[in-house]
């Protein structure tokens, strides 16, 4: 079986990266919620990922793991 890609955009009017975190959520609940879970986001600005991943905590091996290229 292949696979289908398909891009989304969106927007609830805040421009801070907290509202940008709650629209990315609450995209992944309603597709866990109609059984889509294997799912892939790509973000396009880079901050976000580092601004996620520097609030987790990680350790700089797990950091590594996170950040490198496939």
């Amino acid at each position: 079986m292949g696979s289908t890609s398909h891009r989304a955009g969106g927007s609830a009017g805040d421009s801070t990266a907290e509202c940008d975190g709650e629209v990315i959520v609450l995209a992944l609940e309603f597709l866990k919620s109609v059984g889509i879970t294997d799912v892939r986001i790509d973000l396009g600005n880079v901050s976000y990922m580092h601004a996620l991943f520097g609030s987790l905590g990680l350790r700089d091996e797990e950091l590594a793991l996170v950040n490198r290229k496939r």
